[in-house]
């Protein structure tokens, strides 16, 4: 027998159901965002796991991904691989990271429920380490994340790492915030190796807009009228020894 007990129950969890879906409804599809010319991030911990905090895109590469500069470190992203990082170097060129195709952070479109495995080779010059890696990824949430820069909604993407280094192996697990607003991941953390790894962002400066030329008024020259008609009773004009 049913109690109103139990009616009381069922209708708050059914409640409570509805509001989950909407709230896991509310998120659009975030699509690859196109990369903007000399925009300045400002980030709190290691993006890419290199000490400099203050990146500053400043080229765009042929398949559309971006060079960023933070003092003399050098950061190359990939368009064609949903804007994942590449690799970072120093002034005289040298990897001091690296990933093989590509760091698989992302894949658009990002929606509730998307996942992805990735393999990939890396390496970091802080250690001379090369391993091979397998990334497996899925987007468990659509949530406010607030970081320094703001709160922000943002898709909340765990994943886990499978490394591979000759005869051992184990796992790092990563979550990310990616927040569709401001176009880029806004937070990360490394649960293994957190110092070398976490970062969140600080502060976003977008280029000023140029300011317009001066506009120039160009006024009609008046129209001098007709032109006077000869007179051969007029004095010749003198020859200039004459003067």
């Amino acid at each position: 027998m049913r109690t109103p007990t139990s009616f009381a129950t069922r209708r708050t969890c059914l409640v409570i159901a509805a509001l989950c879906c909407a709230r896991a409804t509310s998120a659009a599809d975030a699509t690859q965002p196109a990369p903007r010319l000399g925009v300045t991030h400002e980030y709190a911990g290691r993006l890419m796991g290199v000490d400099c905090t203050t990146w500053t895109v400043t080229a765009l590469t042929a398949d559309g991904g971006t060079l960023a500069t933070c003092g003399e470190h050098r950061l190359e992203t990939t368009g064609a691989h949903d804007g994942n990082a590449l690799h970072v170097t120093d002034a005289a060129g040298r990897k001091l990271v690296e990933f093989r195709p590509f760091a698989p952070a992302l894949k658009f479109p990002l929606t509730l429920g998307a996942h992805w495995r990735q393999g990939y080779a890396g390496f970091t010059a802080f250690n001379n380490l090369v391993w091979d890696g397998e990334a497996q990824c899925r987007v468990e949430a659509f949530e406010p994340v607030t970081v320094g820069a703001g709160t922000f909604d943002a898709f909340r993407i765990e994943c886990q790492d499978k490394w591979m280094v000759g005869p051992k192996n184990g796992f790092t697990h990563v979550t990310r915030w990616y927040a569709p607003a401001a176009e880029m991941i806004v937070r990360q953390v490394h649960r293994e190796d957190p110092k070398r790894w976490n970062f969140e962002l600080l502060r976003v400066v977008t280029p000023a807009a140029p300011t317009a030329a001066p506009t120039m008024t160009l006024e009609a020259i008046p129209n001098p009228g007709p032109r006077p008609t000869y007179d051969p009773a007029a004095p010749d004009i003198l020859d200039p020894d004459e003067y």
